[in-house]
């Protein structure tokens, strides 16, 4: 959540009270800290949390206290109205996914990004959410991980490039990690290229980035194979199939008054792709915007969709679709494809929408 921080709107006295707040949770954050590791923080800075509405935001009590010690940053979220010891803190975050790495770098080999999912994200709020993750009350011992893990939620993203992830499953790992408490879940992915590390947020994109994906839970394990084909300069993904489970081929695509309606006007914008399966399937498309004709600059009154035209002969029907803009590179779209069916897609310039 983007919020811009109007403290100025603050009384008097709520400025004070403010300051009394943050001062009270650094006393407390170095001795929660101090309890339940035996060391001294140094205290670097603090951000109070505020509750936004759409206009004002409004101060409160708990504080996140951003902290060092040994040269390792991290932070702890703990309340300023009172003196207590009652925080949570991700000093131990490294160590926690530390512990994942060796767990899974014996079966699949050692991930190139791991990534701790895990733990409380403590608040919703700015200006602290985007560091107030990974937070945890409960101290991680790697002489006894069982305790932790028993009590605690911790989840990790373990991204590779062009690796074998399909050997490993759930019986392999320590049975603790999966306890019906902690519901956790393990989520491996070989990617195509080393560039696509990172992008896994990228949900819509991710059989095109990626060759596969195995998801460890308590449910068990799951495996996911992304066979991606080519066509021209559109990619496609058929989910749950090979991507040879379908024929695709370029074809001349109708004239732009076919898809005309009482509402606009169409010309076609790019190569025009058909699909044909000998059953029902889904399938999604990845077409790279420079493959479409450009809309020229200061021209208003046109906008861009996907056309999809079903069937053959006189029971054809065209339809069109206004796809999210789900990528800066890709236009991202999927559709579904019956058996037996043939349906060609093609992008197009709509022109004259009546409103």
């Amino acid at each position: 959540m983007a919020a811009i921080v109007l403290t100025g709107c603050d009384s008097k006295e709520q400025k004070k009270l403010n300051k009394q707040y943050i001062s009270t949770a650094k006393s407390n954050a170095v001795k929660y800290i101090e309890d339940k590791y035996g060391f001294t923080p140094e205290v670097r800075s603090a951000e109070q949390e505020r509750k936004y509405g759409w206009i004002n935001s409004t101060p409160l009590s708990t504080v996140y206290v951003r902290m060092n010690h040994d040269g390792r940053d991290f932070g702890v979220y703990i309340d300023g109205a009172t003196d207590n010891t009652d925080g949570s803190d991700n000093y131990q975050s490294k160590d926690i996914a530390d512990y994942f790495c060796t767990a899974i770098a014996d079966i699949t080999g050692k991930p190139v990004q791991l990534t701790l999912k895990g733990g409380m994200v403590q608040t919703s709020f700015d200006p602290i959410e985007n560091e107030c993750i990974n937070m945890y009350s409960e101290s991680f011992d790697t002489s006894a991980p069982e305790e932790f893990f028993s009590r605690s939620r911790c989840s990790v993203l373990a991204e590779y490039v062009n690796t074998d992830i399909s050997s490993i499953k759930k019986k392999d790992l320590p049975e603790y990690l999966f306890s019906e408490d902690n519901n956790n879940e393990i989520v491996l992915v070989s990617y195509r290229d080393k560039d696509h590390v990172g992008l896994y947020d990228q949900s819509s994109m991710l059989p095109f980035h990626a060759e596969c994906r195995t998801i460890i839970s308590n449910n068990g394990t799951v495996h996911e194979d992304y066979s991606l084909g080519q066509v021209g300069d559109m990619s496609y993904f058929i989910r749950n199939e090979n991507s040879s489970a379908v024929t695709v081929r370029e074809v001349v695509p109708d004239n732009g008054s076919e898809w005309n309606d009482e509402f606009f006007t169409a010309e076609t914008a790019s190569k025009a792709y058909s699909f044909k399966c000998g059953h029902d399937c889904e399938v999604n498309i990845f077409f790279p915007k420079s493959a479409i004709d450009p809309i020229a600059p200061n021209t208003h009154g046109i906008h861009r969709e996907l056309g999809i035209c079903r069937g053959s002969g006189s029971s054809r029907s065209f339809d069109t679709y206004d796809l999210m803009d789900l990528n800066d590179e890709y236009e991202v779209g999927s559709f579904d494809l019956k058996a037996g069916q043939e349906a060609y897609i093609v992008f197009l310039h709509l022109k004259n929408v009546k409103k």
